[in-house]
């Protein structure tokens, strides 16, 4: 390894490190939903870049060993100082807002710009090196992917030990030892190590946790004058943060007949979102009786019990208390299992597992009597998880449950009431879809009951019984509680209107599509292709939306869907101005080749599309999104590493030809085999789980890596002047494939977007063919 080569494999490991520490810094200080926009704007200083030296070639003619030493470091020194500037007051932009206020979405593109800039001056670098030493591309270009390939891998043990602010600031110095490897002179050398030192000493000015809207529950929570946060913790799942009041009261689900004390509660946030409440001391019996969550104990005598993720310590000492024989929690968090674990009122009956609850049911093989599902959804939370991946709340999870449970056993799920009804009866939709998926009859084997706020949802192993029934309407009446399934004969807490009873009732049917087809909500249960509980807008009803609510409120409805089409509006104008404006000034200058353009555009979507499209769909997999793009990033990169530095023994034609009809046929076999694979991978030990991804996505990866080489060594053979070009058509389209990518997974699922992906591949295989007769006809 030569020291250019050492500079662009460092310099790769902090260019991807940064991105993947920005969508973690993102996540926590707004919503994960602007997470991607990272990745965009990542791209978009790629094909700036490529731009920049097709506008003015000198720099890579004249100036190019002057830039690439002096680069890097400008590359290091932005991203130290970004993470900081960006939770300036006037410069941080607050999620809630943009839809409010054109200042508020001007600051969002500030930010966007600040972070372009330190992908920009990287990919300079890189670009300049494939400039100066075109014909060894395919040798460069396996460095950088190798590099980028190790930065994947690096950030996953890195956010074990530093802050969300000082992970992001990190890779900065790393970009500036690469810029210590191209420094020719002693002077140089001595300037970049100081610059490197200082650097270090900014990292201890950053504040551990960073800037977070004024809108996350973390935030609002710590408005409480007595509130403080007692406790903090990096973790590869993000941040974990404990905050402890005089104040913090939950009460989910009790009755307005209960007048006791209702006990104090420390609550638990990951990435300044609401995760858990534990119990600062015991209540009075009563607390727990008077609720709906103790319903499902009338049913049973000393159950075992399964609590998935449980929201609540609450939920743990009701079964202890009402008789539960054992009590296995499965959590995924390790700093609150560690805290279950050590609880004071959690008795021997008590254990804690830290698994992925869908892993966990995967692998598991005893049968239990209640296995206790999280409550899903938000209370008032303007549709910010709309696009959050629930893998435990899709119908292939409450099919699996379901065979765990004793012949008498239940399913016991739960969510809020919200109005207009969308959660609760998007609930009601999963569990009956599910029964029906069983090839059980929902009204026999379903039961739901609710307060003002709560609903509980039960699906049993066995038909209920009409005791059993009876038992319901009794515990009902007499905590002041109304059924829903069976419906009731009169309502205590009274709703706005029928229609959530009415489609209730509905959707226990044997067709429940004839009285849900003009709500202007989708109500159609999640499948693993597809898993957000949360996505309930329906584009075809968007005129409904604004006669109802008008412009201004129609984001708020499902904020979070809204913001992904913020993002791609975002990226379309920054790449234009960045990359295609300025581009086709160049263009005037020189001759313009569309099937280059063409070829380029699908390798740039293409390839952006696919990976998004992985990174997605494999979180059922590995647990979490953070996991997921590391994984995913990294073995797509390593082995396009592979595949570029491979494409530099074969001829260029026929490499084009053999490497998309690959891609075709890999992508035949896992786009109908994806879910099975899975399914079965999940229950693998995680180490087996990652490797096994790896040689499943590898050759898939190494054939994608070989057409972007390929194609580069084609122009550097008949049409030079187009390789920069070539290079900003590619990182344009890169730049919109992150919010496509999305809008293709909420809109049409998992499968729809990584085939669209694979048939962009596939549309290049007339360019190459064209490709072919024109080099025939110049070499000929």
């Amino acid at each position: 390894m030569n020291r250019e080569n050492a500079s662009i494999f460092l310099l790769s490991v902090a260019i991807i490190g940064f991105q993947l520490a920005i969508i973690n810094l993102i996540s926590y200080g707004q919503w994960y939903h602007f997470a991607y926009l990272a990745v965009s704007v990542a791209m978009l200083g790629f094909g700036s870049s490529g731009v920049i030296l097709a506008v003015w070639p000198k720099l890579g003619q004249k100036y190019a060993s002057k830039l690439i030493s002096r680069l890097p470091v400008i590359t290091g020194l932005l991203m130290l100082s970004s993470p900081l500037l960006i939770g300036i007051p006037g410069i941080r932009f607050d999620t809630l807002l943009v839809f409010t206020s054109k200042f508020e979405a001007a600051k969002l593109l500030l930010t966007c710009f600040i972070l372009f800039l330190p992908f920009l001056s990287g990919a300079m670098v890189l670009g300049l090196f494939f400039i100066i030493r075109s014909n060894s591309i395919p040798i460069l270009y396996a460095w950088n992917l190798a590099g980028s390939a190790v930065g994947g891998v690096l950030i996953i043990a890195l956010s074990r030990y530093l802050s969300v602010a000082n992970l992001a600031s990190s890779f900065g110095l790393m970009a500036i030892v690469a810029g210590f490897f191209l420094a020719k002179s002693s002077k140089m050398k001595l300037a970049i190590t100081t610059v490197g030192l200082a650097g270090c000493l900014l990292l201890f000015f950053q504040p551990k946790v960073p800037f977070k809207s004024e809108f996350k529950p973390l935030s609002k929570t710590l408005l409480i004058p007595d509130s403080r946060v007692i406790h903090t913790a990096s973790t590869p799942q993000g941040t974990f943060e404990m905050v402890s009041s005089g104040s913090l009261r939950q009460a989910s689900g009790l009755s307005l007949s209960y007048f006791g004390r209702v006990p104090l509660v420390d609550m638990a946030f990951l990435n300044a979102q609401d995760y858990a409440a534990f119990e600062k001391a015991l209540a009075d019996t009563a607390f727990y009786h008077q609720n709906l969550f103790s319903f499902p104990y009338w049913l049973f005598h000393s159950p075992e019990v399964l609590m998935l993720q449980p929201n609540s310590t609450f939920l743990t000492t009701q079964a202890g208390l009402l008789g539960s024989e054992e009590i296995t929690i499965v959590e995924p968090l390790r700093p609150v299992a560690d805290r279950l674990a050590a609880y004071p009122w959690f008795d021997e009956r008590v254990s804690v597992v830290t698994a992925y609850p869908r892993e966990y049911l995967i692998n598991e093989q005893r049968l239990w009597h209640a296995i206790v599902f999280p409550s899903v959804g938000s209370f008032g939370g303007a549709g910010l998880s709309a696009l959050k991946e629930e893998y435990l709340f899709t119908t292939e999870s409450l099919v699996k449950a379901y065979h765990l449970l004793t012949p008498e056993g239940l399913l016991v799920f739960s969510t809020f009431m919200d109005n207009p009804p969308r959660n609760s009866l998007k609930l009601i939709s999963l569990v009956a879809e599910s029964a029906r998926d069983l090839g059980l009859k929902p009204s026999e084997y379903m039961l739901a009951m609710r307060n003002w706020n709560t609903l509980l949802v039960l699906l049993k192993r066995n038909v209920f019984e009409n005791t059993e029934r009876d038992m319901a309407f009794n515990f009902a009446l007499e905590n002041g509680f109304d059924m829903v399934i069976p419906a009731p004969l009169e309502e205590l807490n009274m709703m706005p209107d029928s229609t959530f009873q009415h489609l209730a009732n509905q959707m226990i049917c044997d067709d429940p599509s004839k009285g849900v087809v003009d709500y202007p909500f989708s109500l159609e249960p999640p499948t693993d292709n597809s898993p957000f509980f949360s996505k309930f807008l329906r584009m075809g009803k968007f005129r409904s939306y604004l006669s109802w609510m008008g412009a201004d409120g129609v984001p708020f409805l499902e904020l979070g869907y809204f913001i992904v089409w913020v993002s791609l509006a975002v990226c379309l104008l920054l790449a234009l101005i960045a990359i295609a404006f300025p581009m086709l000034i160049s263009v005037a200058n020189r001759s313009f080749n569309a099937p280059v353009w063409f070829y380029f555009a699908c390798l740039g979507l293409g390839f952006m599309l696919v990976e998004i499209s992985l990174i997605q769909r494999t979180i059922l997999v590995v647990g979490n999104p953070i996991m997921s793009s590391a994984v995913i990033i990294s073995t797509m990169l390593c082995f396009s590493a592979v595949g570029s530095y491979l494409s530099s023994f074969i001829y260029i034609r026929r490499g084009m030809l053999l490497a998309i009809l690959g891609i075709a046929l890999l992508t035949s076999v896992l786009i109908p085999l994806g879910d099975r694979i899975n399914l079965y991978i999940v229950g693998l030990p995680i180490y087996t789980r990652v490797v096994t991804l790896v040689l499943l996505i590898a050759p898939l990866a190494l054939l994608m890596g070989m057409l972007f080489p390929l194609g580069m060594r084609y122009l550097h053979t008949f049409a030079t002047n187009q390789i920069p070009v070539a290079w900003g058509v590619n990182g344009f389209f890169s730049v919109l494939a992150a919010p496509v990518a999305t809008i293709l997974a909420v809109e049409f699922g998992f499968s729809i977007a990584f085939a669209s992906g694979a048939a962009l591949y596939m549309a290049c295989l007339p360019i190459v063919l064209l490709m072919q007769r024109k080099a025939r006809g110049q070499t000929g």
